[in-house]
């Protein structure tokens, strides 16, 4: 979940998740807002459990998580204003600034905004070293 600003009003988002199926990864978009969930229609939201999730602004991004198809470090901004979704490419530094393709694939890392630039740490791999304890960083878009 994020704060974030709904209509005018101060709001808390909550996206994805995993569904009644344990192999079920949601997009249900829900906004608390004037003490009221409301549903958001979404029909071409990334379906994600474990993702991290971060609002400025306009914009909501969801960054890597668990997908259908598996871990994924896939990264998407959904506007607003406009209510459109737009899978965006992460183009990172690493912890020595040098630049990379961007993370391995993971769930359950934690994101933050600091100084126009997104900050992605930890999360669990699917492979055999299971915890993660990287930093990366990209621009806003």
């Amino acid at each position: 979940s994020c704060p974030l600003t709904w209509n005018s009003t101060a709001a808390l988002l909550v996206y994805g998740g995993r569904g009644d199926l344990a192999a079920s990864h949601e997009n249900n978009f829900w906004v608390f807002h004037n003490n009221i969930w409301d549903s958001v229609p979404n029909p071409h939201g990334p379906n994600r459990s474990g993702h991290a999730l971060l609002c400025q602004g306009d914009s909501i991004y969801v960054i890597a998580g668990m997908s259908p198809t598996g871990l994924t470090t896939s990264f998407w901004a959904y506007n607003t204003q406009t209510s459109m979704w737009v899978q965006r490419q992460l183009f990172s530094k690493n912890k020595q600034n040098k630049p990379v393709t961007g993370p391995s694939p993971r769930e359950g890392g934690r994101a933050s905004i600091v100084n126009n630039s997104i900050l992605l740490f930890g999360g669990w791999s699917d492979t055999a070293s299971g915890a993660m304890n990287d930093l990366w960083s990209t621009s806003l878009p």
